[in-house]
């Protein structure tokens, strides 16, 4: 499962990347097919993001071979604390921020019928490159 999560941190960081400059630069090339390409990527960039959320199954399984879970929690606890251990250090904090921002960009990337197209990718872009802060955060730091 571990494996599985650094993957999905690796490949939504990857994502975001992507999803921040190569749409704002073909809108600029009025390149607008590639452009739409922002909308996918964000959903998949945040199906990613779900899945690295997963990995929290390493502390109700008090998988102690992950760092993180042997120095946040302990076999006795009740699954509940088990749960919330996730979000409860340094590590957690970072990744709910991660999973909120990932929801609200898939929201906006499915939804925002109303906005101009145009609009739509670069707000997309942006919060993908914000994404991209605090997942290369999450990944050389932690």
């Amino acid at each position: 499962i571990n494996e599985i999560g650094h993957f999905a941190l690796v490949l939504a960081f990857v994502l975001s990347v992507l999803t921040g400059t190569v749409p704002l630069l073909a809108l600029r090339r009025g390149w607008h097919s590639l452009a739409q390409l922002a909308i996918p990527a964000t959903l998949i960039m945040a199906a990613a993001v779900i899945l690295l959320r997963g990995v929290g199954i390493g502390f109700l399984a008090s998988d102690f071979s992950v760092v993180l879970v042997a120095s946040h929690s302990h076999s006795a606890k009740p699954w509940i604390y088990k749960f919330s251990g996730t979000w409860g250090n340094h590590e957690g904090s970072l990744l709910l921020w991660i999973v909120i921002l990932a929801l609200f960009a898939a929201l906006l990337a499915m939804g925002g019928r109303g906005m101009a197209t145009g609009l739509k990718i670069r707000t997309l872009a942006v919060q993908a490159l914000t994404s991209a802060g605090f997942l290369a955060f999450c990944l050389f730091t932690s």
